[in-house]
C-alpha cells in the first residue's frame, strides 16, 4: 500500500464504501448516492486498489464484507463525519456565516430595522449559531464614520443625495427599501391650504442635515419652509409621542404609516397630501469590502418581512 495513494482517498469514496457496507448492495448504494451503478462499483475498486485489499467477498448472491472492511467501517464512519464537518466549516467560511457581523442603521428606522433583524436571526438560529451579529444606532455622518475605520461592516440609512464626504469614491450606495410614511394632523386641527401653516413635530437627531439632502424634492422643501416659518414646534424622536401630539392637535408629524393605519381608519388621524409619503433607504458599504451573497441573503430577508408586514416598498426605481 503506497502513502500517496491513501492520502487520495476522498470524502465521496468514503461515504460510497460505507453504503455499501450498509446495505450490502451496489445497486441500493447507487440509489442511495443517485450515482450510476457503475460508477458505484469503479470507486469501490478504485478504494480497494488505494488500500491494497478486498474489501467485499462477490462470490456469493449478496456481497459479504471482509474481515478487513468490517475492521474500516467503523473508522471510516468516523472519518467521513469529520469530513462532514470539515465541508460544513468550509461552508461557513465561505459564506460568511462566523464571526461577527457588525451593522449600522440610522437612526430614522433604528428601532424597527433592530427588531425585525433579530427575529429573522432568531427564526434561523441554526443557521447562525456560528455568527455574531451586532446592531449600532446613529446618524448617518457618524455611520459613514465607523464604517471608515472599520467598526461596522455595513449600514442602511436615509438615501442621500450626494453625501458630504471626502472618501466618497470609496462609499458603495446599494438601494434597499422606501418606506411609506403619513404625513398626518389631528383632526381638531383643521384644514389649511398651506400645510406650512400648521405645528410640525419632527425628530430631533440631524434634521436640517436629513431633511435638505434627501431623495424627494417636496418633503424636503416642505420641512424647510415649514421651518423658515418658526413651525416646527417639537423636536422628538418618538414616533408614538408624535403620533399622541397630532392626535391631540398640538402639531402635524410624519411617521411610519404601519403605525397609524388603523387611526386614520377610524378617523382618529387625518393623512394629509400623499406627495410626501415615501422616504428612500440605501445601504452602503466599502468598496473594498463588499458583501457576501449570506449577507446578502440576511438582507434579503429583511426586506421581505418589512415589505410584507411594514409597508416598505422596493425604491430601486428611485435611485
Amino acid at each position: 500500500m503506497v502513502k500517496s495513494k491513501i492520502m487520495n482517498i476522498n470524502g465521496s469514496a468514503i461515504k460510497n464504501f460505507l453504503n455499501i457496507y450498509e446495505f450490502r448492495s451496489i445497486t441500493e448504494a447507487a440509489k442511495i448516492s443517485g450515482l450510476a451503478q457503475s460508477n458505484v462499483t469503479k470507486q469501490l475498486q478504485s478504494l480497494e486498489s488505494k488500500l491494497d485489499t478486498v474489501l467485499f467477498d462477490r462470490h456469493t448472491r449478496n456481497l459479504v464484507p471482509t474481515k478487513a472492511a468490517d475492521y474500516l467501517y467503523s473508522k471510516f464512519d468516523d472519518l467521513y463525519r469529520e469530513f462532514a464537518l470539515l465541508e460544513s466549516m468550509t461552508k461557513k467560511v465561505n459564506d460568511g456565516f462566523y464571526g461577527n457581523l457588525n451593522i449600522g442603521i440610522g437612526k430614522i428606522i433604528s428601532p424597527l430595522i433592530s427588531q425585525v433583524l433579530c427575529l429573522n436571526i432568531q427564526n434561523n438560529e441554526e443557521e447562525y449559531k456560528e455568527l455574531k451579529v451586532t446592531i449600532s444606532s446613529d446618524t448617518f455622518m457618524n455611520l459613514n464614520k465607523k464604517l471608515l475605520q472599520g467598526e461596522i461592516d455595513l449600514f442602511i440609512s436615509q438615501s442621500e443625495i450626494q453625501p458630504n464626504i471626502p472618501e466618497l469614491d470609496l462609499l458603495v450606495k446599494s438601494p434597499f427599501l422606501s418606506l411609506e410614511t403619513a404625513c398626518i394632523i389631528g383632526p381638531s386641527m383643521g384644514i389649511k391650504e398651506d400645510v406650512t401653516d400648521y405645528k410640525w413635530a419632527f425628530p430631533q437627531f440631524d434634521t436640517n442635515h436629513i431633511v435638505s439632502r434627501l431623495n424627494n424634492p417636496i418633503l424636503r422643501d416642505f420641512y424647510l419652509k415649514a421651518a423658515a416659518k418658526g413651525n416646527i414646534a417639537y423636536q422628538v424622536d418618538s414616533g408614538d409621542a408624535r403620533v399622541q401630539l397630532a392626535e391631540s392637535g398640538q402639531a402635524g408629524t410624519i411617521v411610519p404609516f404601519y403605525m397609524v393605519e388603523e387611526k386614520i381608519k377610524a378617523g382618529k388621524l387625518i393623512r394629509l397630501s400623499k406627495s410626501m409619503d415615501y422616504f428612500d433607504f440605501s445601504i452602503y458599504y466599502l468598496a473594498n469590502r463588499p458583501i457576501n451573497n449570506n449577507v446578502r441573503k440576511i438582507i434579503n430577508d429583511l426586506k421581505v418581512n418589512l415589505i410584507k408586514n411594514y409597508h416598505f416598498i422596493e425604491n430601486t426605481t428611485r435611485e
